[in-house]
């Protein structure tokens, strides 16, 4: 992935030696989102340790990178979630040497693409004071969990205090009372939110019907919204010409308690990508029916 510079002035810079300084062109920094395809543990894609820097110092001094919670993290795709970091992070890189941390954020954008791990992020600037705050609070007692994520979307997309819920108490009840603090409401009492499962996974029915003209070498694939693959159905097999039906169910790990799952069917014919029909949890219904240019 290509490497970018970074110069803002949450970014500081620190040497080892009295009067010698790191000039800012020496010091690299990408930021981009995790394979967790291949993580055993199904870590989630949008909070926890979910963003990688890379931190390139070829100066001949040492430099220490500080990046504080609260602190917005910018995808350059505007289709993928934008992060806000909430751990701060004191990173010391020596003379002409690389650093490599994964980083803790959550994600300001729940209506957007989880990233993968060609997501390239941006240091950005200062959340709203009361998300830093929040940061600030996840970060001191170690929230980062699935209470603190839907505390953030508490804030960022106005998700139902209900939904800021954890099986530790403790954490849930303390979150849930800056939420209400913030947005002037009652605080609501420890319970699950409706739908919530101790097994965390969700059953998804799927239908998806097409019809050949002439024959093709079909692929039939289906991926969660964060692009993990839960079935190859077929690759490249020859499909004869007319009407074909698939129908199965989906049984999908959840990230956290009353998540709402996005699946994807995607086609290809002879090799191009042909189709993608959208399901999610609120409905078997196909929510888009197409292929995203």
């Amino acid at each position: 992935m290509k490497s970018m510079l970074v110069l803002l002035p949450a970014l500081m810079l620190a040497s080892m030696k009295s009067g010698e300084k790191v000039s800012p062109g020496s010091l690299q920094l990408s930021f981009h989102g995790r394979d967790f395809n291949r993580d055993p543990n199904h870590n989630p894609s949008f909070y926890k340790q979910c963003v990688t820097l890379v931190a390139t110092n070829t100066s001949s001094v040492p430099a220490t990178i500080l990046l504080p919670a609260g602190t917005f993290l910018q995808p350059t795709d505007e289709s993928v979630q934008r992060f806000m970091i909430t751990k701060s992070e004191n990173i010391f890189v020596k003379p002409k040497s690389t650093v490599k941390q994964h980083i803790f954020a959550m994600c300001t954008e729940a209506h957007d693409g989880g990233p993968g791990p060609k997501t390239v992020f941006t240091l950005g600037t200062s959340a709203p004071p009361n998300w830093v705050k929040l940061a600030a609070l996840i970060e001191e007692k170690n929230y980062q969990n699935t209470a603190a994520q839907h505390a953030v979307w508490a804030l960022s997309d106005n998700y139902p205090q209900s939904n800021v819920y954890d099986e530790d108490k403790t954490a849930t009840m303390e979150l849930r009372n800056y939420i209400a603090g913030v947005r002037h409401e009652a605080v609501l009492p420890y319970e699950a939110p409706h739908g919530y499962s101790s097994r965390w996974f969700k059953s998804i029915p799927v239908e998806y019907d097409y019809n050949l003209h002439v024959p093709h070498r079909v692929t039939l694939k289906v991926y969660t919204g964060e692009n993990l693959l839960l079935k190859t159905v077929y690759e490249n097999k020859m499909i004869p010409v007319g009407d074909q039906h698939y129908a199965d169910t989906m049984y999908v790990p959840l990230s956290f308690p009353g998540e709402r799952v996005t699946l994807k069917i995607y086609r290809w014919d002879n090799g191009a990508l042909t189709d993608i029909k959208y399901f999610n949890t609120a409905s078997t219904d196909s929510l888009q029916n197409g292929v995203r240019n």
